[in-house]
């Protein structure tokens, strides 16, 4: 009898000791991941990259694209894929590196983690629906938008920016008055301008922080 009771107390300390470890030290939320862009084609091995072989190539990797843009630094087409709609999949965009010739360089290289990882990385991924692209002073510019996953969710333009060199995300620009915008275009003096097509056809202005409707 005396030993149940000894083994009962202990067992009482243990869950205590247990439990008071659990409170002292919770467990941490998820970290975040590194933010990281796409590899071009080829073949990963024993944790080395080796790149397609020169006698072959692979056509494909864009999926309802409006637009591409021509990056002379790399000698490469950017073409921003939309993937599947907002109302179908948020944040599910990408953007692909194609040949001169429309072969596949690198078939994600912005957008390589599905919609799920996006909002884990550091920083932030959030390209839903790019329509217009642009390239000015080292930084690569789409027209997008937040919102319109559905009838009851107001859709907001947006300015993507991502560095050209790394690919990672810059600040974004919102539009507040206007659901989408089509094209952009930035000029020599950094003025951004875009388009907004369809029944409330328009165009913006976006200088010194502040936007024009024209």
């Amino acid at each position: 009898m005396t030993d149940f009771k000894q083994f009962k107390i202990l067992y009482t300390l243990i869950i205590l000791l247990t439990t008071i470890g659990l409170v002292a030290n919770p467990v941490s939320a998820q970290d975040s991941e590194p933010y990281s862009v796409g590899d071009p084609v080829g073949l990963t091995s024993d944790g080395k990259f080796q790149p397609i072989s020169s006698n072959v190539s692979i056509y494909g990797a864009i999926q309802s694209a409006e637009s591409c843009i021509y990056d002379a630094e790399r000698d490469l087409i950017v073409v921003p894929s939309m993937g599947d709609r907002q109302n179908v999949q948020e944040n599910d965009a990408w953007v692909s590196l194609i040949n001169s010739d429309g072969s596949v360089h690198t078939p994600k290289w912005i957008g390589v983690q599905n919609s799920g990882q996006r909002s884990d990385l550091s920083p932030p991924l959030v390209l839903n629906d790019p329509l217009g692209s642009e390239i000015a002073d080292g930084v690569l510019y789409f027209a997008d938008r937040d919102g319109g996953t559905s009838q009851d969710d107001p859709s907001v333009a947006v300015i993507r920016r991502f560095d050209l060199e790394t690919g990672a995300p810059l600040d974004n620009i919102r539009i507040e008055e206007s659901p989408w915008i089509n094209d952009i275009t930035v000029a020599e003096d950094g003025t951004i301008y875009t388009t907004q097509t369809g029944d409330i056809g328009s165009g913006w202005k976006y200088c010194g922080g502040q936007f024009w409707k024209s």
